[in-house]
């Protein structure tokens, strides 16, 4: 890796932290009146070190783009489409995402669960996160353990693989950095934060307030909250950024606090020899940060004029434009406290409708990593690596059990029932086709797992 890749590693990172605490808005005063300042209060209630959501999602096409879509699909088109949109409208997404980083403890947990579901039947999903130190995922419908990894059992394969001993990297120095609280510098960032509070004003001109809502959490709490809600298009989204890169491209706060960040997470790694963990030699360390002493504006201008760049040419670009004829309508329901509850996105992009509702059920310490696995509803992926034996075993019982109870579940059943008997709107050949061919799959599983599992 030589320097340049290094300080474009360190100053991305840092402007991603950066770019994330942008937004903390006014404080000290009621702003009801404004509903753009009641979701920018709003917007500094929330406890950003933990959250949990939940997440409902849907897809659904209206008759000119399924008419596109289907007309060389079938000797009748409008048969196929009223097809499509029926199996397109039963199908949904949901999940629930959990996040919390404890700078003081240096600790960080994360959680995902995101299913897909036809109707009321969830037909699979997948769970995967990081709690205490430990790499976990699992797809329940089709295997009921997870598949477990500890840091330190990563840290171990590395360094048997590699002879790299991540162990010894001093991780704590690093998140350190990010404790942004008491820094000078970040504090001057917020005490000039209005020219971003004027673009977000200019981009959430037409919030309107709108009465109000109730929302539900995953406990089954019901909120009453304010509604707010607004119709963004897609030229207004692109030209948010492009504004937003050229501010902070001028903004010497944000230029003093990245450079100081940058230069402190190379300093650390002299220090401590983290480098020669990382495969780096010490001469490229010193390199980098002799070029962020000496050279660091030019390569900020860089950066910036190319993020400004890519999204000025899809501005002027009227083909792309067209193409992506994309308006979003977005709802915030917001609590008697201030947090903001819910957010919900309907999005129009050329026929195809996606509407995606998240929902906040907890921040802070109300959020509970309570994601507990005992001995028995594990599989240690380190040892698959180690021994091929037990991999295949894996590997097996995965296909010949799992696959099995997912293909003969209720759930995967009555999707099928439900698909052969919207296929019957179609000509009678084609609606044949597609009965036998989901018949094959029910009928014939023993075939299929067995070919999985190469037995055939």
């Amino acid at each position: 890796m030589n320097k340049k890749s290094i300080i474009a590693i360190v100053v991305l990172v840092i402007c991603v932290v950066a770019g994330g605490i942008g937004y903390p808005m006014i404080k000290g005063y009621m702003i009801k009146k404004d509903p753009v300042n009641y979701l920018m209060y709003a917007s500094t209630q929330n406890q950003s070190d933990a959250v949990d959501a939940s997440i409902t999602g849907s897809l659904s096409m209206d008759d000119e783009a399924l008419s596109q879509m289907t007309a060389y699909m079938s000797s009748d088109p409008e048969a196929m489409s009223l097809f499509v949109k029926g199996i397109v409208e039963e199908v949904n997404f949901n999940g629930r995402v959990k996040f919390g980083m404890d700078l003081d403890n240096k600790k960080i947990n994360f959680y995902e669960n995101v299913g897909i579901q036809y109707g009321q039947n969830k037909l699979v999903s997948l769970e995967l996160g990081y709690i205490d130190e430990q790499l976990f995922y699992r797809m329940p419908e089709i295997y009921s353990k997870s598949f477990i990894m500890t840091k330190s059992e990563l840290f171990d394969l590395i360094k048997e693989e590699q002879d790299v001993d991540l162990s010894k990297v001093s991780w704590d120095k690093y998140l350190d950095l990010l404790k942004l609280e008491n820094d000078a510098d970040y504090k001057a960032i917020l005490k000039d934060k209005a020219k971003y509070e004027d673009l977000i004003r200019l981009f959430l001109a037409d919030l309107k307030a709108n009465g109000t809502t109730e929302v539900t959490l995953e406990d089954g709490t019901v909120l009453k909250c304010d509604l707010l809600e607004t119709d963004i298009n897609f030229d207004q989204m692109i030209d948010l950024y492009v504004q937003l890169f050229k501010t902070v491209k001028e903004d010497q706060n944000v230029k003093t606090l990245v450079k100081k960040k940058a230069l402190e997470a190379l300093n650390i790694m002299l220090e401590t020899e983290d480098y020669k963990l990382m495969m780096l030699e010490e001469s490229e360390v010193k390199d980098a940060i002799e070029k962020i002493n000496t050279d660091f504006e030019t390569s900020w201008n860089e950066m910036l004029d190319t993020l400004v760049k890519t999204y000025e040419d899809i501005q002027s670009d009227t083909t792309l434009t067209q193409d992506m004829n994309v308006n979003y309508h977005m709802a915030f329901a917001i609590d008697k406290k201030y947090m903001l509850r819910q957010y919900q996105m309907k999005a129009n992009a050329n026929g195809v409708l996606v509407d995606q509702t998240v929902t906040y059920n907890a921040y802070g310490s109300d959020v509970k990593f309570d994601e507990t696995f005992s001995a028995d509803e594990k599989v240690s992926v380190k040892e698959m690596i180690l021994d091929p034996v037990y991999t295949e075993e894996i590997k097996t019982d995965v296909i010949s059990n799992g696959l099995s109870a997912f293909l003969s579940s209720e759930a995967f059943t009555t999707t099928v029932k439900d698909i052969k008997e919207k296929a019957s709107v179609l000509p009678a050949e084609e609606s044949q086709q597609i009965v036998e061919s989901l018949d094959y799959v029910l009928d014939n599983q023993e075939m299929i797992i067995n070919m999985l599992l190469g037995q055939y």
